[in-house]
């Protein structure tokens, strides 16, 4: 058994790092704590994900959020500054709502980093703009 503080008992070595969660980092002296979401740091989600980051340089997908071109030259290196302009693939359905789909490479879309951070949760309005004509459903003679 762990210490006992109050009626709380201390977690045992390593049962952190079961529930998702890393021991301090220390970085230019400065401690991060990090949750990792298990999920997207297994081999299934990395193998996954660079599949589906080499089909959109390949297909030179756009950000889906902004319309605008993605860089794909460029790469954000663990612990440095992080370029909002680099490519990160983004759940159409967010994960936190729609966790069956987190795998599913039909809600992976092609987006900025600094776009998917701040749509957050939301939904993209996929407005096409206003309509040139009103379009009905009429049968032909």
């Amino acid at each position: 058994m762990g210490e006992r503080s109050g009626d709380m008992e201390a977690p045992a070595a390593g049962d952190n790092l079961r529930r998702g969660f890393r021991a301090p980092e220390h970085r230019h002296g400065v401690v991060i704590m990090a949750l990792i979401d298990k999920h997207l740091t297994g081999r299934p989600w990395r193998t996954l994900r660079a599949s589906f980051r080499a089909e959109c340089a390949a297909a030179d997908e756009p950000c889906w959020i902004c319309r605008q071109p993605i860089d794909y030259s460029i790469v954000n290196p663990v612990g440095e500054k992080q370029n909002t302009e680099a490519w990160e693939p983004d759940h159409l359905y967010p994960r936190s709502t729609h966790p069956h789909l987190m795998m599913d490479r039909a809600n992976l879309r092609a987006s900025h980093m600094g776009c998917n951070r701040a749509r957050g949760k939301e939904m993209v309005d996929d407005d096409l703009g206003p309509l040139s004509r009103q379009w009905s459903k009429e049968e032909s003679p």
